[in-house]
């Protein structure tokens, strides 16, 4: 078997043909160029499948893994599995990247001897840009503890895949199957396992916002799904003794509970949709009860009551209140970006 490349980069793909050859063509475009791809077709419908086979067919650096449908958590973990480098990348296939982005991940991960390297990112609408963060291109470097607090606060360290470049050791972890948010649930399990990150303010990657992908579509079980990540996040800080250095593990559960059941009240088809899963939510969260009065603000403390005390009540209330808001409430929906 040839020499493995150094960088392993993987494409999970399905029904994306419309966007598939400009998110390869960017990989191809690398100034980096010891990479292999994998495009993981997970069942497309439509021409993904052939398109992933034509590319391969004219450079050796991709491989194809076709497979039946199940899920994006499961294809990733797939390509982990057989990823042949010790370095991983993750690029979604309706996104693309910039032609330097790899070159600049390798480089700074290597010079800092970090095991994760991570840049910035654009959110691309059909017909405007918009960066996450502003850039100056300076690099800063963070250990264990200061990383962890970084993604618990989503602060400069975001929990998604696709903006790093990760040293397999630290990848022990594999995605759960079968829910939104895998990345969100499963990122700061990596970096825990990372001794040092290096971040470089510059914005390499962009991240396509459609309004039918898997992430932006408005599901009520998405909205559950998020708390559900943020749990499952917060039992496993506590398992390994981490404390933030912000707001407490109950109130950050209790914010994220009652945004959620907003959303979900405001958002569903009908009640009964909406009184199921937030009486689902009351049941995840009441580990984490009372909550403090102080930390949690008295809006969002009233707001918790009436959801534990009277929760068709306050789904009328939201849905009513659902007349008279104008504008976005980009505030609320920034939390499941």
């Amino acid at each position: 078997m040839s020499q493995p490349p150094k960088i392993s980069i993987i494409m999970p793909v399905y029904n994306t043909q419309q966007y598939l050859p400009q998110a390869i063509d960017s990989i191809i475009s690398q100034t980096f160029t010891d990479w292999e791809l994998l495009l993981l077709d997970d069942g497309s419908t439509d021409r993904s499948g052939k398109i992933c086979d034509d590319y391969a067919a004219k450079d050796s650096r991709i491989r194809v893994i076709h497979k039946s449908n199940t899920g994006v958590a499961d294809t990733r973990n797939i390509g982990i599995i057989n990823a042949r480098a010790e370095l991983l990348g993750f690029v979604d296939a309706d996104d693309w990247i910039e032609p330097n982005m790899y070159q600049v991940l390798y480089d700074d991960l290597t010079r800092e001897n970090a095991d994760v390297s991570v840049c910035g990112y654009v959110y691309e609408w059909r017909y405007m840009s918009r960066p996450r963060h502003s850039y100056d291109g300076e690099v800063q470097v963070y250990d264990r503890k200061h990383a962890l607090n970084l993604v618990y606060e989503d602060r400069e360290i975001q929990s998604i895949f696709c903006d790093k470049l990760w040293r397999k050791g630290v990848v022990t972890a594999l995605l759960p199957k079968g829910y939104f948010y895998e990345d969100f649930a499963t990122i700061i399990k990596w970096i825990a396992n990372a001794n040092r990150v290096v971040r470089r303010t510059l914005p390499l990657y962009h991240y396509r916002m459609r309004g039918s992908s898997t992430v932006n579509g408005v599901y009520p079980e998405r909205r559950y799904h998020y708390l559900l990540a943020e749990l499952g996040r917060i039992d496993f800080l506590r398992s390994i003794g981490f404390v933030p250095e912000s707001e407490s593990f109950s109130s950050r559960v209790l914010h994220t509970a009652v945004t959620a059941a907003k959303l979900i009240a405001r958002t569903s088809s009908d009640r009964a949709t909406a009184l199921e899963y937030i009486s689902k939510i009351v049941k995840a969260i009441r580990p984490y009860l009372p909550g403090d009065k102080k930390e949690l603000g008295r809006k969002t403390y009233s707001r918790l009551e009436k959801l534990l005390t009277h929760p068709s009540w306050f789904v009328t209330s939201v849905r009513f209140s659902r007349l008279f808001m104008f504008g976005s409430r980009r505030k609320e929906k920034q939390l499941f970006d």
